[in-house]
């Protein structure tokens, strides 16, 4: 006869294994536009948007990458925090009902329905994180061309570290070639 622990090991190993998975799943902005901005009332030139799509959002996207967990990381961590409250939900849940029904409680029951809860909460939560990821990777895209078309300007981790180590960052003077601030936005020159 197995002992309880080996039978909750037995039940918990799917759970384990989801853990390591990534379940696929569709970033839903994917193809979708952040939009175009500018900043004033005389609407640009059609150069103006074309520099905005060559040069400037490639660096948002690239900044909203780098000020943003992954999707895969997201997932990870979704379906594990969805996976434990699943487990202790489904097996503090469980016990609970057949206590109350009068029905013995066993610990391979617990530990069964903690599996299975936990299975089911970790799948949903590892497609959640990712679609969260996405969704914020997404807006600080939007975010960020916006911003810049204001004048204010995001910075890639690649940027600031070439900033810290030269002061200055040559991809992100083209950011501002491409798009540069309202005049009155503009700081003064450096000496």
């Amino acid at each position: 006869m197995k002992s309880t622990f080996t039978r909750g090991f037995l039940l918990a190993s799917p759970a384990v294994v989801l853990l390591g998975c990534a379940v696929p799943h569709i970033n839903p902005y994917d193809g979708t536009s952040p939009g175009h901005y500018f900043s004033g009332d005389n609407i640009p030139p059609p150069d103006f948007f074309k520099k905005q799509d060559e040069v400037v959002l490639p660096h948002c996207e690239e900044f909203a990458k780098d000020t943003n967990p992954s999707p895969d990381k997201m997932a990870r961590a979704y379906t594990f925090n969805h996976a434990t409250t699943g487990f202790l939900g489904g097996a503090a849940g469980s016990a609970a009902d057949f206590g109350i029904a009068g029905a013995p409680v066993t610990a391979p029951l617990v530990l069964g329905n903690g599996v299975y809860y936990s299975a089911a909460a970790g799948l949903q939560g590892n497609t959640s994180g990712a679609e969260a990821a996405d969704q914020q990777v997404f807006a600080y895209t939007k975010y960020c061309v916006m911003a810049d078309t204001g004048g204010y300007r995001s910075v890639t981790k690649k940027e600031y570290d070439d900033i810290m180590r030269t002061g200055r960052s040559k991809d992100l003077e083209k950011v501002i070639a491409a798009d540069p601030a309202p005049k009155f936005m503009q700081a003064p020159p450096r000496p």
